[in-house]
C-alpha cells in the first residue's frame, strides 16, 4: 500500500499471451489498479524450455518418453509471442529480454531483472534455487510411477495425494545424479525447427546481436 513500485511475477501470465483481446483485457485490469504498467518477458533457448516442459509434464502425470515429447513440441515460436505482446501493449511498455548470459546485465539474471525494473540490486536477499531439473533416474522413476497409478475419476496421477511427497523425495534422493539432457541430435532438430522465427525475432527485437542464441 502506497509503494511506488509493485512487481508481479508469474508463469501463469503466459496464459494471457494468446490473443490481442486476452492481453488487452489483462492490461485493462492492471491499468485500473496502477498508474502505469510495464511488462518484462524473458525467452530462453527452445531446447532448454522443452526440457523444462517435459519435467513439468512428468510431474503432472505424463508417461511419455523424452523422444516422443520432443517430437511433439519441436516448434516454439517466440516471434509470434513477441509480435503479439508488442502489438497489443506497445513496444514502449513491452520489454523483451533474453535469458542468455551474454545478454544479461553483469551476466546475472537478478541484476538484469533489476535493471529492467529500475531497482538497485545491492543489498537484496537472493532466493535459493528451486524446482531444479530432474535427474535421469528421477525422471525414469516418475514416468514408471505414473504408469502404475491408475487414474481415478479422470483426474490422473496428479490427483493422488502421495505424488507431492514422492516428487519432493525424488529431488532429494537423486540430487547428485546426472541431470536429464537432450541428445545433440535432438538439440539440432529443435534449433532447425525454430531457426527461421528466431532469426526474425533477432532482426526485429535484437538487431545488435548476430544471432538470438549464441552458439
Amino acid at each position: 500500500r502506497g509503494a511506488e513500485l509493485y512487481l508481479v511475477s508469474s508463469e501463469h501470465l503466459g496464459a494471457w499471451m494468446r490473443t490481442p483481446a486476452h492481453l488487452e483485457a489483462l492490461d485493462g485490469w492492471l491499468g485500473s489498479l496502477f498508474s502505469g504498467v510495464r511488462y518484462v518477458l524473458y525467452v530462453r533457448r527452445q531446447e532448454d524450455r522443452i526440457l523444462s516442459l517435459y519435467s513439468q509434464a512428468l510431474r503432472a502425470g505424463s508417461t511419455e518418453g523424452l523422444g516422443t515429447f520432443v517430437r511433439a513440441h519441436l516448434r516454439l515460436d517466440y516471434h509470434e509471442v513477441a509480435t503479439l505482446g508488442a502489438g497489443a501493449l506497445g513496444r514502449d511498455r513491452f520489454d523483451l529480454r533474453l535469458l542468455e548470459r551474454d545478454a544479461r546485465a553483469g551476466g546475472d539474471l537478478i541484476r538484469d531483472y533489476c535493471a529492467a525494473a529500475g531497482i538497485d540490486p545491492e543489498g537484496l536477499e537472493r532466493p535459493e534455487r528451486e524446482n531444479e531439473a530432474l535427474s535421469v533416474a528421477a525422471a525414469t522413476f516418475l514416468r514408471e510411477l505414473n504408469r502404475r497409478l491408475e487414474p481415478r475419476g479422470g483426474a490422473g496421477p496428479r490427483s493422488n495425494p502421495m505424488m507431492k511427497g514422492v516428487q519432493e523425495r525424488l529431488t532429494r534422493w537423486y540430487a547428485g545424479d546426472r541431470k536429464l539432457r537432450l541428445s545433440p541430435r535432438q538439440v539440432a532438430t529443435i534449433r532447425e525447427a525454430n531457426a527461421e522465427t528466431n532469426a526474425r525475432l533477432c532482426a526485429e527485437f535484437f538487431p545488435q546481436r548476430k544471432a538470438l542464441f549464441a552458439e
